[in-house]
């Protein structure tokens, strides 16, 4: 027997494909094969056989996408990157709210026992209390940490937060989240730290170790783009950081600056000693507005199939890196035909009709796009 191409191994056969393939070998040395009837008993135990084929070539499938960074997904992925790169997913973050609860009926004072008090935000997330077990004073205040149940970045704290547990007349009066939420490290970003990690091996540290140390430097950080064109004279670089909605703070620009040299909180030895020649620069946000009509078929809810529409270009524009998709070394790009391939790929979309913007967007090396999606509509046809 030939031997398989890694084309081959990463293409599954179908359950047809594989009927057909069963039929005609058997056809080939002499079965009557093809003219056996749906439902009886030698069609049904070809029918198992090539059911059982298909789901053989998913597996095979699966086993072989894991040996290669580009096409391993999930747990696949998780194992590839530690065993052949020592790179760890990072893992997901819960929200952290500072909360300052306030005895409005003056019922108190309550007992605030670590972990026993529970508000919830506006979309119904909930959040626990932290540190020592205090007291609420009657008529008073007390200002506590509330750490969220599930991590990510879904657990945002939108306001207005409530309480949970039952508390007579206490409400809370002010919240400021501490430490945003952040989903776990995503397939491209985990792929891209392992592509690039090549380059820190290199005693003059190319652009690419530098993407590297800021994709890790912090979970906020998803996307990172180092300018090593002398941006600011000769010997200069700059790397450019943004997470999942854009722009990030000076919080994260110093993350990275920290993991270069080794004194952040991911410890270890310096990678390389830093300069006045090296800055870390959060990205800028250009608000891209996409206009235009999503046409679904009747089968379908339209409002769900607009809510997929909007979710799959939010997440398409996350995954474009920062300056654009760069088509040459100069600018990027938002491209229009990445735009319609992303809403036209969402079941139920029979056609969509994009009204605004009419070009590909170019960015620039310190943009990162954000869509505006809040004029899509959405018609059945």
């Amino acid at each position: 027997m030939a031997s398989l191409t890694v084309a081959q191994l990463l293409t599954p056969s179908t359950e047809a494909q594989s009927l057909a393939k069963v039929l005609a070998l058997l056809d080939s040395i002499g079965f009557p094969a093809t003219a056996w009837q749906s439902g009886g008993i030698a069609r049904t135990m070809i029918q198992l056989i090539a059911k059982l084929h298909s789901d053989l070539t998913l597996t095979v499938q699966t086993i072989t996408q894991g040996r290669f960074n580009d096409e391993a997904r999930g747990p696949w992925l998780t194992l590839f990157s530690d065993s052949h790169y020592d790179n760890q997913r990072i893992a997901a973050v819960r929200t952290v709210l500072s909360v300052t609860l306030f005895d409005q009926g003056s019922a108190g004072p309550f007992a605030l026992n670590a972990q026993q008090v529970v508000i919830a935000d506006v979309d119904g997330h909930t959040f626990r209390n932290q540190g020592a077990d205090t007291t609420l004073p009657q008529g008073g205040t007390r200002t506590l940490d509330f750490q969220a149940e599930v991590a990510g970045a879904a657990s945002s704290g939108g306001v207005p937060l409530r309480l949970v547990t039952a508390l007579a007349g206490v409400i809370v009066q002010t919240s400021e989240v501490t430490t945003p939420g952040v989903d776990e490290e995503q397939d491209p970003k985990l792929q891209t730290r392992n592509r690039t990690k090549w380059a820190t091996l290199s005693y003059a540290a190319p652009e690419d170790a530098y993407r590297l140390w800021a994709l890790s430097a912090a979970p906020a950080i998803t996307r990172a783009w180092p300018d090593a064109t002398n941006p600011r004279g000769p010997g200069t670089l700059d790397v450019y950081i943004a997470g999942v909605s854009g722009a990030l703070t000076s919080t994260e620009e110093t993350a990275v600056l920290d993991y270069i040299n080794g004194t952040g909180p991911f410890v270890g030895a310096a990678r390389r000693p830093l300069d006045a020649n090296v800055h870390c620069i959060s990205a800028t946000n250009l608000t891209v507005t996409i206009t235009g009509t999503v046409f679904t078929s009747a089968a379908y809810d339209s409002a769900v199939v607009l809510d997929s529409v909007i979710a799959a270009i939010d997440a398409l524009f996350q995954s474009i890196d920062i300056g654009g998709t760069r088509d040459h070394f100069d600018n990027g790009y938002v491209m229009l035909a990445q735009v319609y391939r992303a809403a036209m790929m969402v079941p139920g979309v029979v056609n969509f009709f994009m009204t605004a913007p009419l070009t590909d967007v170019p960015l620039s090396v310190f943009q990162v796009a954000v869509p505006d999606t809040s004029a899509l509509t959405v018609q059945t046809i």
